[in-house]
């Protein structure tokens, strides 16, 4: 006495409903259809024969979905991250150079950990001067290792900007997690004009 379409079928069910408006035989579940707002009453198939027509044929619908009830329904998961921390690293930065000038940062880098990671970028910047240079590192470092690179640095910062330096570098870890490590400096820098103290030896 049905009518059925897809996984649903409606239409008087002849079945008398408790308070909670549905019932479950056999892997169908009669819905009420006032107690869910529906125009009528509503049956939808529970099981994997959802899939399928009334004749054992596959069916019209081709991503049937849903469950007790129509409408969609948050389902809460959980998600099982691989190397989820940040790997042991420890990265120095140091050079010598000319202010204003290009140069050569060298770049030491401590691997710790058992795994490899791919170092992306070097951001060196001064927090109280304009200063800001990043450098493209690409750099893949292999699992529990001590390597040093040199990359070119231009412009070479002011002594004033190299004695208050901060760096810092991005780094990949084989799952695709991005982590920010900060990095020891050691960066001098020689200016070109020096200004003497020329009240110096006056007493």
């Amino acid at each position: 006495g049905m009518q059925a379409h897809g996984r649903t079928a409606w239409g008087d069910a002849s079945r008398a409903y408790p308070a909670s408006g549905y019932i479950v035989e056999d892997e169908i579940v009669f819905l009420h259809g006032e107690r869910f707002g529906l125009p009528d009453n509503t049956a939808i198939i529970l099981s994997e024969a959802a899939f399928r027509t009334v004749d054992g044929k596959a069916g019209s619908e081709l991503f049937p979905h849903g469950g007790l009830y129509p409408e969609e329904v948050i389902i809460p998961w959980l998600v099982y991250a691989r190397d989820a921390t940040q790997p042991q690293v420890e990265i120095e930065v140091r050079g010598r150079g000319q202010a204003g000038k290009r140069g050569e940062i060298a770049v030491r880098v401590i691997n710790l950990d058992r795994s490899p990671f791919t170092l992306g970028r070097l951001t060196i910047q001064s927090p109280q001067t304009t200063y800001t240079v990043t450098v493209a590192l690409d750099w893949q470092v292999a699992p529990s290792s001590d390597q040093t690179q040199t990359f070119p640095l231009e412009p070479w910062p002011t002594a004033a900007a190299a004695r208050i330096l901060r760096a810092s570098v991005s780094l990949q870890s084989q799952n695709g997690r991005t982590f920010e490590i900060g990095a020891q400096t050691d960066v001098q820098s020689q200016e070109m004009y020096q200004r003497d103290n020329i009240l110096e030896g006056l007493d």
